[in-house]
């Protein structure tokens, strides 16, 4: 059994007949909607990156296909590790940064 004051009673009124302007208030005082065209922008950027990501991969991937030396010395598991670790390295350091993996390998 729930019991409420007259004060509790006369605010859920209060905010049952004033809700939407009492939100909207809210909406402009936090700021909300004014960083939707920020988190595209974010969206759109971290697509493009998984995109180079990808690309950087099935290049890499061919590089090491190509490569004579890993198909006759047996080493490939080890060089993707090991070029696999200095990807993400890069994408770390890329991060610290705040720039792009392209312009820290280029």
């Amino acid at each position: 059994m729930e019991y409420l004051t007259d004060k509790q009673k006369e605010n859920r009124a209060y905010y049952a007949a004033n809700a939407e302007k009492l939100k909207a208030k809210k909406r402009a005082d936090n700021g909300i909607g004014e960083n939707l065209d920020a988190f595209a922008d974010f969206k759109k950027r971290k697509k493009k990156s998984k995109q180079v990501v990808a690309a950087i991969n099935k290049s890499l991937a061919e590089e090491m296909k190509n490569d004579k030396l890993t198909e006759s010395n047996g080493n490939a598991d080890s060089l993707i590790k090991l070029n696999t670790r200095r990807r993400i390295e890069d994408l770390k350091m890329a991060k610290q940064l705040g720039i792009d993996v392209l312009e820290l390998c280029g």
